[in-house]
């Protein structure tokens, strides 16, 4: 199967925990992962199949640094399927002892750094048609953004969603 055959996904902060636990599942499921990672290793899992890891120097702070990640990967892999935006810091002190620095880089890093890397796509509609000369066959359809919200309303009740991003393209505006 060559490496465009695999669905592909960007992991932010994928050196441990979460990150580190979602990238080897991708991986053990057949998925080609990037790891982001602020000092990028191969994880020992990698070996089964090096050719389907990607490694990236990502820096969350860095505006620039989700373009440049998802052009490597697409250089790479030929397609981005997901992005688990996953990277964080947490700054353990009370919204009263933080101090301004402290928070600037902490929406810097948990704010901002997601939305540069997953900001969602025009629905093809008649609302985003009359604002963009793009194609509609290139937007998100209403139809699969309709299977979409089933889906996550036919979540038990004790699944919380707080997010659920669609598509990882640029916008030209809001």
């Amino acid at each position: 199967m060559g490496l465009n055959a695999h669905r592909t996904a960007l992991i932010s902060g994928a050196n441990r925990g979460i990150g580190a636990a979602v990238a080897k599942r991708l991986f053990d499921a057949g998925w080609a992962v990037s790891l982001g990672m602020r000092k990028p290793e191969m994880p020992d899992w990698a070996a089964a199949a090096p050719e389907r890891v990607h490694l990236f120097a990502y820096q969350a702070a860095q505006p620039d640094a989700g373009t440049s990640w998802a052009a490597q990967v697409t250089d790479r892999f030929g397609r981005i399927d997901a992005v688990v935006a996953n990277a964080g810091i947490m700054i353990p002190r009370t919204i009263v002892e933080v101090s301004d620095d402290e928070m600037a880089q902490l929406l810097e890093i948990n704010v901002q750094a997601p939305r540069r890397l997953v900001c969602p796509w025009f629905v093809a509609t008649d609302m985003a048609m009359a604002i963009t000369d793009r194609a509609s066959d290139a937007m998100t359809q209403p139809d699969d953004l309709a299977r979409v919200i089933e889906m996550l309303i036919d979540l038990p009740n004790e699944a919380s969603v707080a997010e659920f991003c669609v598509n990882c393209q640029l916008e030209e505006s809001f």
